[in-house]
This record gives structure tokens, sequence and C-alpha cells, in this order.
């Protein structure tokens, strides 16, 4: 009996592909220390620009400014957020925010303390 043709019909078939997860939607809590209650943001795709978008509209940062977000870990290491960073976000994860504008770079500075 000739198994060639049970070894061809094997090298036939599709490879698997690799399962590619969308984005679920991740629900953040954000506060100033001055405030007394955390507002919610929504992120549709946990990106960094996402992030920037919903952190720049609920604290009235014009569109055109840039806006470049830090952690600052509880050791006190102050990190550059990419969206590797945003993506493991959990949902309803709580921070609390430092929002200040930086006049002689003209941009907005967002740290995120954990």
């Amino acid at each position: 009996m000739n198994n060639a043709g049970a070894s061809d019909d094997l090298n036939d078939r599709p490879s698997k592909l690799a399962r590619i997860q969308p984005s679920r939607p991740v629900t953040i809590y954000v506060k100033k220390s001055e405030e007394r209650v955390y507002s919610a943001l929504c992120l549709t795709k946990p990106t960094l620009d996402s992030l920037k978008e919903e952190v720049a509209a609920k604290y009235a940062i014009p569109k055109n400014m840039p806006v470049k977000l830090y952690k600052r870990t509880r050791k006190g290491l102050l990190i550059h957020m990419d969206t590797r960073m945003v993506e493991q976000f959990q949902d309803e994860d709580d921070f609390l925010v430092e929002v200040n504008f930086q006049n002689k770079e003209g941009i907005f500075e967002v740290t995120f303390l954990y």
C-alpha cells in the first residue's frame, strides 16, 4: 500500500494562521489629585493615540497641541508610554493624573500615577 497520497493530502492543507485578537474596549478611571471624583475614559481601541484623544478631550487640551504621556511607577520611575503599555490596561483600572503644560516646548505632558 502506498501512503504517498496520504502525505500529499497533509501537505495540501493550509498552515494554521495566527489568530488576531480584536481590540477590546477598555474603560479606565482618571482624576487629578485635586478632584474628588474619578472620570471614565472609554478607549474603543486600547492604543496610545486613542488614549491621547480621550485625555485631550477630558482635560480640554487643544487638538493641535502635542501631548506626551508618561507613567510614573510606584518606585518613582518616569516612563514614556507606548501602545504596548496601553494594551496592558485592564478594564476599570484607575489612575491619578498630572497634567502640565510645558510652555518652553509648547506641549502638554500627562503623567499617569500608578
